[in-house]
């Protein structure tokens, strides 16, 4: 069994991407908290939605909505060795940022690698 529940919020608007002509994946990384008190970390999760499930992820979503999905680890070869994911199968509307609310953490640059 794959399967993978997320809450976190975006750190950047979702980016839509076409290939194959009219085929379409959306890519964006979730910060995700885990913890609590002084053990409280933030993981940044990249994620990839295919399609129509991706393209309308995109019509709602933007840098610091609060996002709830559900999909499957997903994994490939990059420069930097294996790297895990998840693509997203299904996504719930939740909220959306709110005028002077704080804006999410960002991956640091030397760790993170775009899925």
């Amino acid at each position: 069994m794959n399967s993978v529940f997320l809450k976190g919020n975006l750190t950047a608007d979702p980016e839509v991407r076409t290939y194959s002509g009219d085929r379409s994946f959306t890519t964006f990384t979730l910060a995700v908290e885990s913890g609590w008190g002084d053990n409280k970390k933030t993981h940044f999760i990249p994620c990839v939605s295919f399609g129509k499930t991706g393209e309308n992820l995109a019509k709602f979503y933007q840098r610091g909505s609060v996002f709830v999905g559900q999909g499957e680890l997903y994994g490939r070869k990059t420069d930097r060795g294996n790297q895990l994911g998840v693509k997203i199968t299904d996504f719930y509307l939740v909220s959306s940022p709110k005028p002077g609310r704080p804006k999410p953490k960002t991956p640091p640059d030397e760790e993170y690698v775009p899925f």
